[in-house]
């Protein structure tokens, strides 16, 4: 055999042991982050009820770890790690000059929905009579709607009533009964 067919044949059954022997071992790539699961509910807008007031600005939505941390600006955790699935946010304004503002949470079930209520409620918050499971205290309102969790926050500490939250609660109430879902 010559030099050349020599060199051929060495070329080629070089390249047959690589091809047998697969890909070269790499260190294992990270695994993906988990994704939201999917949801089968209403499209985000049609979390957010139309009111009582007027909408101030157009609503927020995430869908994802990175927006829900953009539209919160903190605190994210408490979602994340609870099994959040998405979320719709609106300021409205009620009477003139006051503002409240209304987070929806779409957690994977009731009982991630719950849990984070039992987190983000205060000691010293009063039951409401809104939703499944309602806390008040000061000038926000924390509740339970099926698989959704609400905050209602008014923008005036001070000077922010229940009576100005409870009727963005009830719309928000109704208005997530009707999506549907466990």
């Amino acid at each position: 055999m010559d030099r050349l067919a020599t060199t051929g044949l060495l070329i080629c059954a070089g390249l047959l042991l690589s091809a047998c022997a697969g890909p070269a071992r790499t260190a294992p790539s990270p695994a993906p982050a988990p994704a939201s699961p999917p949801t089968a509910g209403p499209a985000l807008p049609a979390l957010l009820p139309g009111g009582p007031g007027a909408p101030v600005g157009k609503p927020r939505f995430a869908t994802d770890a990175r927006s829900l941390f953009a539209a919160i600006n903190g605190g994210a955790e408490v979602y994340l790690e609870r099994g959040f699935v998405r979320g719709a946010f609106q300021t409205y304004e009620p009477a003139p000059g006051r503002k409240v503002n209304l987070e929806v949470y779409e957690m994977k079930d009731a009982a991630a929905a719950r849990a984070v209520h039992a987190r983000r409620s205060s000691a010293e918050g009063e039951p409401a009579a809104v939703g499944d499971a309602a806390t008040a205290h000061g000038y926000y309102l924390l509740m339970v709607q099926g698989r959704f969790f609400v905050a209602v926050t008014g923008h005036d500490v001070e000077q922010t009533a229940l009576d100005e939250l409870l009727p963005l609660a009830r719309s928000a109430a109704a208005r997530l009964a009707r999506a549907g879902g466990p």
